[in-house]
């Protein structure tokens, strides 16, 4: 293992990687949805199937995410998606988003039990909080903000090995 990935893995104590899945996928979606129709409240009545479209979509629950250390590197994957690779130490990178819009890309070590991940655009930025719980399971706390919110969309979903 290069001697980078292993202060990297060390910083975490490799508590985040590996491979995790949603317990629930049913009640992930309901509680992401009635995320969302929070967040659109405040808009106009011919504002909100837009403001819901675009929230929706990035929005989407992933049902296994995969973190891995590579290097100074983590990556980080969302079901079947482009893994998102960037530098452990919150160096911004571009990064190309499934539907091929231009992102910026930052990952962070907070602690020995915590990254992050924000992806960022001219429309705003979603950032994962992952988080090993004492129990076990991951939680991903997933913040979304943009000028167009009134306030930020968050949720909360976790996740077993």
């Amino acid at each position: 293992m290069h001697p980078l990935a292993i202060a990297v893995s060390a910083a975490l104590g490799a508590s985040v990687e590996g491979t995790w899945r949603t317990p629930d996928a049913r009640q992930v979606a309901e509680d992401v949805k009635a995320a969302v129709e929070t967040a659109i409240d405040g808009f106009s009545v011919a504002e909100r199937p837009i403001a819901r479209w675009l929230l929706v979509r990035a929005t989407k629950p992933c049902g296994t995410v995969q973190v891995e250390v590579r290097a100074a590197e983590l990556a980080i994957r969302c079901d079947e998606q482009q893994t998102a690779v960037a530098p452990s130490d919150g160096t911004p990178v571009a990064f190309a988003g499934n539907d091929g819009r231009e992102l910026t890309l930052v990952h962070d070590v907070v602690d020995d039990r915590t990254v992050t991940q924000s992806f960022r655009s001219r429309e705003g930025t979603r950032t994962n909080r992952l988080t090993l719980r004492p129990d076990g399971s991951l939680e991903v706390a997933v913040t979304i903000r943009s000028q167009r919110l009134s306030s930020p969309l968050e949720y909360t979903l976790t996740y077993l090995r």
